[in-house]
């Protein structure tokens, strides 16, 4: 499938994310699996098509604030339901069968299906095949980058193509 990675930073959010597609055959280097959207940074495993909908995706201005109540609230109330309406607009399922990662203001959201979304206390999030191997390299002191190449060591889902993308 793949792997990307995400971890939260004092200066920002430090997302990683691999080139492998798998298309009938393994193509490296066509698609970029961490894009931006206004203020927003999301990356995807699975569904190519779920990329594609959330960098162009109408989403809502995000609140002026740096508090965690009032942006949880926001990714819960509002963002959670533009997504959904984004890939409803365009008929594709591809949320249901990718696995989301995005960020708002220096804070991940890793997002279920349903609009469910959890985050992780120690500041490190990783999703698709490469993720177990990813998380322990993150864990053991890896950057991003280096997390997403180890992985590429381990799961054939993943190349050593890593592409690095900074967002606050």
């Amino acid at each position: 499938m793949t792997t990307v990675v995400a971890v939260e930073g004092k200066k920002g959010v430090t997302f990683a994310a691999d080139s492998r597609i798998s298309w009938y055959a393994k193509h490296d280097g066509w698609l970029d699996k961490v894009v931006k959207n206004g203020k927003f940074t999301f990356g995807t495993a699975g569904a190519l098509r779920a990329i594609q909908i959330l960098q162009y995706a109408k989403l809502p201005e995000p609140p002026k604030t740096d508090d965690a109540k009032i942006l949880d609230r926001f990714v819960t109330k509002e963002l959670v339901s533009s997504i959904k309406d984004a890939f409803r607009d365009v008929d594709s399922d591809a949320d249901g069968v990718s696995d989301i990662i995005g960020s708002v203001r220096g804070r991940v959201y890793v997002f279920s299906s349903d609009g469910a979304w959890v985050r992780n206390p120690d500041g490190i999030y990783a999703v698709g095949s490469g993720a177990p191997y990813a998380l322990g390299a993150l864990k053991a002191g890896a950057t991003p980058k280096e997390a997403v190449k180890i992985a590429s060591i381990f799961d054939s889902g993943t190349n050593d193509d890593v592409r690095v993308v900074k967002s606050r």
